[in-house]
């Protein structure tokens, strides 16, 4: 019988690999054209290319986080960032009423421990907006994950290639785009969105989210 984490990791690999053949496409399409035509293809390739850095990327930690709260993981066994993740509504609340007696109930609450099961709204938590890299840090932080160094190297990347090229070219810049420049973007987020892919596989087949 297949189990629900071999189910997720297919639907991991299954979103990488259609996403991966969608910008070889788009690449080989501009490749293939020449003049003003190659260069809107390579434009509209870029904007794809962070289309899906961003969206493989949430996509695989709200997966992550729907598996966990599906397999009703226990709060008090898991790392502080999704114990912190699992309170941040809670947390909110209290922020916006200013009550007293709820900020002693929610601190009596961390004395006693925790059995409760680890619940929490994936799509909520995942909403970002432009993910730069120190959205992209928040995510991993807040998901008890290792800000890995090939993330630390490649921030310059994330922020002004990946985030930067596609903000001017979607705000209606004609910022012309090589197909050097196509390729490395392309290859970039691919390798990232492979990291991405990789360690929350691993997480979860090793337990890492536990404490």
């Amino acid at each position: 019988m297949v189990t629900r984490l071999e189910m997720l990791v297919d639907r991991l690999d299954s979103q990488l690999s259609i996403r991966r053949k969608e910008l070889t496409d788009i690449r080989l399409m501009s490749l293939g054209s020449s003049g003003s035509t190659a260069g809107t293809l390579r434009r509209a390739g870029h904007v794809l290319v962070y289309s899906h850095w961003e969206g493989f990327s949430k996509y695989a930690f709200a997966q992550y986080l729907e598996y966990l709260c599906d397999t009703r993981v226990i709060v008090d066994s898991l790392k502080i960032g999704l114990r912190t993740l699992n309170y941040w509504g809670s947390f909110k609340s209290l922020a916006a009423s200013m009550q007293f007696d709820s900020a002693i109930g929610l601190l009596q609450s961390f004395e006693q421990g925790d059995s409760s099961y680890f619940t929490v709204d994936s799509a909520e938590m995942t909403k970002t907006g432009n993910l730069d890299s120190r959205k992209f840090r928040s995510l991993l932080d807040s998901c008890a994950l290792e800000y890995r160094p090939i993330y630390q190297t490649r921030e310059n990347f994330i922020d002004q290639v990946l985030c930067g090229r596609r903000h001017r070219i979607s705000h209606g810049l004609l910022e012309p785009i090589s197909a050097a420049d196509l390729t490395s973007a392309l290859d970039g987020a691919v390798e990232l969105c492979e990291e991405v892919n990789e360690q929350i596989q691993d997480a979860l087949i090793y337990d890492r989210y536990m404490e």
